[in-house]
Protein backbone atom coordinates (compact mmCIF):
# COMPACT_ATOMS: atom_id res chain seq x y z
CA UNK A 1 0.00 0.00 0.00
CA UNK A 2 2.83 2.43 0.88
CA UNK A 3 2.20 5.80 2.85
CA UNK A 4 2.68 9.40 1.83
CA UNK A 5 3.99 9.53 -2.36
CA UNK A 6 3.97 6.20 -2.15
CA UNK A 7 1.16 4.91 -2.39
CA UNK A 8 -0.58 1.75 -4.37
CA UNK A 9 -3.41 2.70 -6.56
CA UNK A 10 -2.35 6.32 -6.88
CA UNK A 11 0.78 8.94 -8.34
CA UNK A 12 1.88 11.66 -6.68
CA UNK A 13 1.81 14.78 -8.54
CA UNK A 14 4.15 17.46 -7.14
CA UNK A 15 3.41 20.99 -6.27
CA UNK A 16 4.22 23.76 -9.52
CA UNK A 17 4.27 27.08 -9.49
CA UNK A 18 0.59 26.78 -10.64
CA UNK A 19 -0.79 24.11 -8.62
CA UNK A 20 -1.07 22.32 -5.54
CA UNK A 21 0.28 18.65 -4.29
CA UNK A 22 -2.42 16.12 -5.28
CA UNK A 23 -2.60 12.26 -5.57
CA UNK A 24 -4.41 11.14 -8.92
CA UNK A 25 -5.69 7.41 -9.14
CA UNK A 26 -3.02 5.13 -11.21
CA UNK A 27 -5.67 2.91 -13.05
CA UNK A 28 -2.83 0.41 -14.01
CA UNK A 29 -2.45 -0.14 -10.25
CA UNK A 30 -6.25 0.87 -9.12
CA UNK A 31 -7.26 -2.22 -11.59
CA UNK A 32 -4.78 -4.19 -9.19
CA UNK A 33 -6.28 -2.97 -6.18
CA UNK A 34 -9.94 -3.62 -7.31
CA UNK A 35 -9.03 -7.18 -8.36
CA UNK A 36 -7.08 -7.58 -4.63
CA UNK A 37 -10.69 -6.32 -3.18
CA UNK A 38 -12.90 -8.42 -5.12
CA UNK A 39 -11.04 -11.41 -4.78
CA UNK A 40 -10.95 -11.28 -1.28
CA UNK A 41 -14.45 -10.67 -1.11
CA UNK A 42 -15.68 -13.05 -3.14
CA UNK A 43 -13.52 -15.94 -2.57
CA UNK A 44 -12.50 -18.25 -0.22
CA UNK A 45 -8.78 -17.43 -0.91
CA UNK A 46 -6.83 -15.73 1.71
CA UNK A 47 -4.39 -12.78 1.27
CA UNK A 48 -1.21 -15.16 1.57
CA UNK A 49 -2.44 -16.77 -1.93
CA UNK A 50 -3.33 -13.54 -3.79
CA UNK A 51 0.52 -12.31 -2.57
CA UNK A 52 1.49 -15.51 -4.55
CA UNK A 53 -1.11 -14.99 -7.55
CA UNK A 54 0.50 -11.14 -7.90
CA UNK A 55 3.79 -12.11 -7.35
CA UNK A 56 4.77 -15.71 -8.86
CA UNK A 57 1.71 -16.14 -11.48
CA UNK A 58 0.95 -12.85 -12.68
CA UNK A 59 4.91 -10.85 -12.45
CA UNK A 60 3.10 -7.86 -10.83
CA UNK A 61 5.22 -5.26 -9.80
CA UNK A 62 5.38 -2.91 -6.53
CA UNK A 63 4.87 0.64 -6.34
CA UNK A 64 8.99 0.00 -6.12
CA UNK A 65 9.47 -2.36 -8.97
CA UNK A 66 9.86 -5.14 -7.15
CA UNK A 67 8.03 -8.65 -7.56
CA UNK A 68 7.76 -8.94 -4.09
CA UNK A 69 3.94 -8.64 -2.39
CA UNK A 70 3.30 -9.92 1.30
CA UNK A 71 0.32 -10.24 2.93
CA UNK A 72 0.86 -7.48 5.48
CA UNK A 73 0.78 -5.23 1.91
CA UNK A 74 -2.84 -6.33 1.06
CA UNK A 75 -4.00 -6.59 4.59
CA UNK A 76 -3.06 -2.58 4.92
CA UNK A 77 -4.38 -1.98 1.21
CA UNK A 78 -7.59 -3.71 2.48
CA UNK A 79 -7.41 -1.81 5.45
CA UNK A 80 -6.76 2.29 4.01
CA UNK A 81 -9.29 1.71 1.52
CA UNK A 82 -12.54 2.88 2.43
CA UNK A 83 -15.80 1.67 1.21
CA UNK A 84 -16.75 5.26 0.64
CA UNK A 85 -13.75 5.71 -2.00
CA UNK A 86 -15.34 2.95 -4.23
CA UNK A 87 -17.97 3.63 -6.89
CA UNK A 88 -19.17 0.69 -8.46
CA UNK A 89 -16.00 -0.96 -9.99
CA UNK A 90 -14.01 1.95 -10.15
CA UNK A 91 -11.61 3.74 -7.61
CA UNK A 92 -11.89 7.14 -7.32
CA UNK A 93 -9.87 9.90 -5.17
CA UNK A 94 -11.50 10.89 -2.14
CA UNK A 95 -10.64 14.08 -0.16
Amino acid sequence: MGSGTNTFGYDYIRKSPTNLPRMVVNEREAAIVRRVFETYASTQIGLEKIAQQLEEEEGVLTKKGRKLWRRSFLKTMLNSFLPNTWSGSSMTATG
